[in-house]
């Protein structure tokens, strides 16, 4: 199980709690154990959405400047995919060995607008680097959600497309 802890100054991190179950006298009883913790150390870096590759024992975390890549284990990073490029990732899913990345439409610049339609990007889970013949898909506005389907045969996006109003609303000067 992975847990995602707010502290001071918007700071987040990652830690990694093995839950244990057990049953004694048919009543179930839970406990935890706390293994490790992550601290980002890519300034800006925030965590949204954690992803779990079995092949590779990595969760791979989404957050604002790119995805980091910890190793399951030891908490310990073993790398950062910086795809500011793009955009701002949002999700992380992982089937097989691929990597899909959620990313919005650059937003923060003259002419940017979230409403773009934003893309979604995979991932060889071993090599960290674009994978396959397509490795970058463009979607709906802002993409906030993804999931394979159980057998990996499709990938699943959920488009935020939040509206903006100041860019919706003429600008008028007061008298």
């Amino acid at each position: 199980m992975v847990s995602l802890r707010f502290f001071t100054g918007w700071t987040l991190a990652l830690a990694l709690i093995v839950a244990t179950l057990q049953i004694v006298d048919a009543v179930p009883k839970l406990s935890f154990t706390h293994v490790w913790t992550y601290s980002h150390e890519t300034p800006g870096q925030l965590s949204e959405i954690p992803a779990f590759d079995r092949a590779t024992n990595t969760i791979w975390v989404a957050g604002v400047v790119g995805v980091d890549v910890i190793d399951a284990e030891t908490g310990e990073t073993v790398d950062h995919i910086d795809v500011t490029a793009h955009g701002a990732v949002n999700s992380v899913a992982i089937h097989d060995g691929l990597a899909a990345l959620a990313v919005e439409a650059p937003s923060g610049c003259l002419g940017c607008d979230r409403r773009n339609p934003g893309k979604v990007l995979f991932y060889d889970t071993e090599t960290l680097l674009p994978s396959g013949p397509i490795t970058a898909v463009t979607v709906g506005s802002l993409p906030d959600m993804l999931t394979f389907t159980h057998d990996g045969s499709k990938l699943l996006v959920a488009n935020e497309g939040t509206p903006n109003v100041s860019v919706d609303t003429t600008y008028v000067l007061p008298d």
